[in-house]
C-alpha cells in the first residue's frame, strides 16, 4: 500500500504500476518496424512517430495512439485501485435522564447566602448554581419542576439546555397563589417521576432541592420515593438554608423555618441516591460538583476506517480513450504516396 500526498489517496495494489515500465519500451522499441500491409497498425514508438511525419500521416493517427497511451495509463491504476481513508468515530452514550425539583415556596426568599459580597436569596443560588449543573450535563436530557404547595412543569425532558436554562432562570416566587403556597415535597417528587415514566434512559435522577419541610399535597414524601425506587429513579436531596434564616447579627433569624433532614435523608437512601445540606454558596456549588461526578454519562468509543474505491474514475477514463481511439482509427487516412 502506498499513500500519494495527493488528496491523501491510498494505492491498495501498487505492483501494477509496474507495468507502466514497459511504456518507454513501447515508445521507444523497435516494434512495428518491418513491412505491413495497408491495414496493419503500426505500434507507438518514435521511429513510428517519425514515420508519421516523414510521410505526412495525418493528425488522426498521432491522436489514435495518444489516446491508446492514456487508456493504458488508465487502465493500470485502475488495476491499482485509488482509494481514500476516511477514519471515521462513533460514540454510543447511554443518556441519563434528570428532574430539576427546586422549591419556590415564600421561605425561598429568605436572603441567608452571600454572593459577590452581598446577601442574595435562596432562590437566586439555586437557580445559579441548578444552571450551572444543566451546562455540564454534556449528552444528557434535563427537565425541571417547581413546587411549592403545589408543582408545576417548568421545562419537559430535553437535550435543549438553552431552553432549560432559560426557564430555571425566569423563575419567580410570585408564580402561584398565595393559597398554593408552602412546601409539597412528596407531590413535586410524584411530578418529577411521572416526567421520568415516559422515558427509557437506563438511568433516571430526580435532583429535589428545597428550604423546608412537607407540609403540603396529599402525597407523602417516602411513598413517592418507594415508587421511584421501584423503577431504578434515584433521588439526590439537597437542603438548602441556614438555621434560622440568619448569616449574621444585622440579619434577624426567620422563627418559622423548618428544616426536616431525617425525612430528605430517608427519600435518598430508600431510591439509592444521597443527601446534602448546603448552607453558603460554596457547600451548594460543591454539591452539585458531586452530583455530577458521581452521574456520568457512559461513553462508548469506536473507531473505523471508511475506505471509498476509485478504481471506477479511471477505469471510465480508460474506457473512453479507448473509444476515442477506434473513432480516430475510424477517420485515418491513408499514407500519402
Amino acid at each position: 500500500m502506498i499513500t500519494i500526498p495527493w488528496n491523501d489517496w491510498v494505492i491498495a495494489s501498487p505492483l501494477w504500476l509496474l507495468l507502466l515500465l514497459l511504456l518507454p519500451l513501447w515508445l521507444f522499441g523497435n516494434w512495428g518496424r518491418g513491412s505491413r500491409s495497408e491495414g496493419q497498425v503500426p505500434m507507438a514508438g518514435v521511429p513510428v512517430l517519425l514515420e508519421l511525419n516523414k510521410n505526412q500521416r495525418d493528425a488522426f493517427t498521432f491522436l489514435k495512439y495518444l489516446a491508446l497511451w492514456g487508456a493504458v495509463i488508465a487502465l493500470v491504476f485502475a488495476l491499482s485501485r485509488p482509494q481514500t481513508h476516511e477514519s471515521v468515530s462513533t460514540n454510543n452514550a447511554e443518556v441519563v435522564d434528570i428532574v430539576l425539583a427546586i422549591d419556590v415556596s415564600s421561605s425561598m426568599s429568605v436572603k441567608d447566602f452571600l454572593y459577590k459580597g452581598y446577601a442574595e436569596p435562596r432562590i437566586n443560588a439555586a437557580k445559579r448554581n441548578a444552571i450551572a449543573f444543566v451546562k455540564k450535563r454534556e449528552g444528557d436530557r434535563i427537565g425541571a419542576v417547581a413546587y411549592a404547595g403545589r408543582p408545576y412543569s417548568v421545562s419537559p425532558i430535553t437535550f435543549d439546555k438553552d431552553w432549560v436554562q432559560s426557564q430555571i432562570a425566569a423563575l419567580t416566587l410570585n408564580d402561584l397563589p398565595r393559597e398554593d403556597d408552602g412546601t409539597a415535597i412528596g407531590s413535586a417528587i410524584s411530578a418529577a417521576y411521572l416526567k421520568l415514566s415516559k422515558k427509557e434512559a437506563k438511568s433516571k435522577i430526580i435532583v429535589l432541592l428545597t428550604d423546608g419541610a412537607n407540609n403540603s399535597g396529599k402525597i407523602k414524601p417516602i411513598e413517592a420515593a418507594k415508587l421511584c425506587a421501584t423503577k431504578g429513579v434515584k433521588i439526590y436531596t439537597i437542603a438548602i438554608g441556614t438555621e434560622g434564616g440568619r448569616i449574621g447579627r444585622n440579619i434577624p433569624a426567620l422563627p418559622q423555618q423548618e428544616f426536616d433532614e431525617e425525612t430528605l435523608k430517608e427519600i435518598a437512601k430508600v431510591t439509592g441516591g444521597a443527601h446534602y445540606r448546603a448552607q453558603d454558596t460554596d457547600q451548594l456549588k460543591s454539591i452539585f460538583s458531586k452530583i455530577d461526578s458521581l452521574e456520568k454519562t457512559e461513553v462508548e468509543q469506536r473507531s473505523s476506517v471508511r475506505v471509498e474505491e476509485h478504481f471506477l474514475i479511471f477505469l471510465f477514463v480508460g474506457f473512453v480513450l479507448l473509444v476515442l481511439a477506434l473513432i480516430f482509427q475510424a477517420f485515418r487516412l491513408p499514407p500519402l504516396p
